[in-house]
């Protein structure tokens, strides 16, 4: 007799994935001439200028080694799959080792995954990094390169260069020793060093609770968002995967960070059911993470920023309606059950899966609510159309997803014209401290049907507020200067004195949501990646 799913002694589905088998490449030992390559992957240069010293004293030990050669990319912008070509010269020159520097913020995850995979095409590979990735780097290395070497460069953002170049000689012999020393050696050394790294993998032999203890069990193994979690039970697991009508073993994403495990239909599933939510919104869920899985969302980087963003889940089209995801009043907030439930799933995949642990294996400071969920639908029969018919075939419904802050709150009572109203979004969306205001990026503007009608009532179209927001949502340049972050502004506004916070009109967005009144939002976006969207496959 099968188990029901509310027996409490039915098996759970684990949705944490088992570390990679990939062993170190070997070193070679000895004295002998090495051909060695240092990556600087875009935090040894300028603008970030102050890590500059460490390079020449790390070069010039590297050199006592060998022939050294130095190579640049910024992995914040390289796309993941450059990294095959770079291994492949390296292994026609011959080259023995690669020291790859620097991980700080967010970088370090694709740098996890060129020096993983610099590993497993057979060249040794060190990475180093500051304390503030330390733990995540390991995160990745477990699952990745169980073993890698990561030194830790013991020194600060305000360190002097000359405490700096001190910084580097000190830690010139680590260096060294990661490029020399026999993988074995490296793989238990990295076991003392980084236990709780290690713990995040399903340990050898380790009994997955069946459901009346699986709740207790996920919060001491790091799988919850420290609210209490719905046992996944196999039963409850296939009722999912049958209401998508879904192969479990379909892969959506190849390479989840920072485990840089693959993400499969049946593992979604499993974080769908912990999170709550009911089977018949699982296509939605899924949509959501294939519009994730899109190269420009870099979902490789967003599970692990500093910046403090969720990955904001929008639906739009009949669909959404008939499963109870909500447009109305507090459609972002608490007491919405699809809407909770499925911005819960997605991050549960990224926590599970991906093995992004707020506090522990992701870089987020503060965090924020977005992190938790972040999901909600646009309004049917609203002032200004909806957004899936201009998207896709304009018919089906879809899943629109962007990485970015916590919506801001835009408050206007007092507006009659939409250029009064839309100066008030331009006033949230451009600040010094936006993240769009060096690394340009989608602006959502959620407006609720009162403010809508406002522009509506005037024939302003979708693509007139594009154009207006455009305009005036900008930044003095001077104000920027010297603050902030590293620019990724276009060559095109070098010569201008106010500056967009988006790349163009057409990546801002307007929908129409919540109830009628003074209130509205603006969405400011993490930057690195572009909005995505999927239809809803059973929509």
């Amino acid at each position: 007799m099968n188990a029901s799913p509310a027996d409490p002694f039915e098996e759970c589905l684990d949705p944490r994935p088992t570390a990679h088998p990939q062993p170190l490449a070997q070193r070679p030992t000895g004295a002998g001439t090495r051909k060695l390559v240092f990556f600087d992957n875009g935090k040894l240069s300028a603008p970030y200028i102050r890590w500059t010293p460490v390079v020449a004293p790390l070069v010039a030990h590297l050199r006592t080694m060998g022939e050294v050669s130095q190579e640049y990319a910024d992995l914040l912008l390289e796309p993941v799959a450059h990294h095959a070509q770079y291994i492949a010269r390296w292994r026609q020159q011959n080259v023995d080792g690669v020291v790859f520097g620097l991980c700080d913020a967010g970088v370090v995850g694709p740098t996890l995954l060129f020096a993983a995979a610099t590993e497993a095409a057979g060249i040794a590979a060190v990475v180093l990094c500051t304390d503030q990735v330390m733990d995540l780097a390991a995160t990745g290395a477990a699952f990745q390169a169980p073993g890698l070497p990561i030194v830790l460069l013991p020194a600060g953002r305000l360190d002097t260069p000359a405490q700096l170049a001190a910084a580097a000689q000190r830690i010139a012999p680590e260096v060294q020793h990661g490029l020399c020393t026999d993988a074995a050696t490296l793989l238990r050394e990295f076991a003392v060093r980084f236990p709780d790294a290690n713990d995040l993998a399903p340990q050898p032999n380790e009994r997955v609770p069946a459901a009346a203890e699986f709740p207790a069990f996920a919060q001491e193994h790091h799988m919850t968002d420290g609210l209490p979690v719905v046992a996944p039970t196999r039963s409850r697991v296939k009722r999912f995967i049958d209401a998508a009508q879904r192969d479990p073993n379909e892969v959506l994403i190849e390479s989840l960070s920072p485990s840089g495990a693959p993400l499969t239909v049946e593992k979604v599933a499993a974080c769908a059911a912990m999170a709550g939510a009911q089977p018949a919104v699982f296509p939605f869920v899924l949509a959501a993470l294939e519009a994730m899985a899109t190269p420009d969302y870099q979902v490789h980087l967003a599970a692990i920023t500093t910046h403090p963003g969720g990955n904001l889940i929008l639906f739009s089209g009949p669909a959404a309606d008939a499963v109870g995801i909500t447009s109305g009043r507090g459609c972002l907030g608490p007491g919405q059950r699809s809407n909770v439930t499925i911005g819960r799933a997605v991050a549960f995949t990224l926590l599970n899966v991906g093995r992004a642990v707020p506090g522990l294996s992701t870089l987020s400071l503060l965090g924020s609510p977005a992190q938790l969920t972040c999901c909600f639908a646009d309004a049917p029969n609203a002032p200004l159309p909806r957004l899936h018919t201009t998207l896709g075939n304009g018919h089906d419904t879809i899943a629109w997803a962007l990485k970015c802050e916590s919506p801001h709150n835009v408050m206007d009572h007092v507006s009659s014209t939409p250029e009064s109203l839309l100066g008030s979004f331009c006033a949230v969306a451009a600040t010094a401290g936006g993240n769009n205001a060096y690394i340009p990026g989608d602006l959502l503007l959620i407006l609720n049907p009162e403010h809508a009608d406002i522009v509506a009532r005037a024939g302003w179209s979708r693509e007139d507020v594009r154009r207006f927001v455009w305009e005036n949502a900008r930044n003095d340049r001077a104000a920027l200067q010297g603050r902030g972050s590293k620019p990724e502004w276009p060559a095109q506004w070098q010569d201008l004195d106010r500056l967009p916070v988006v790349p163009s009109p057409d990546r801002i967005w307007t929908v129409v949501a919540g109830a009628p009144g003074p209130q509205s939002m603006v969405v400011i976006p993490w930057g690195y990646a572009k909005a995505a969207w999927r239809p809803v496959a059973s929509a």
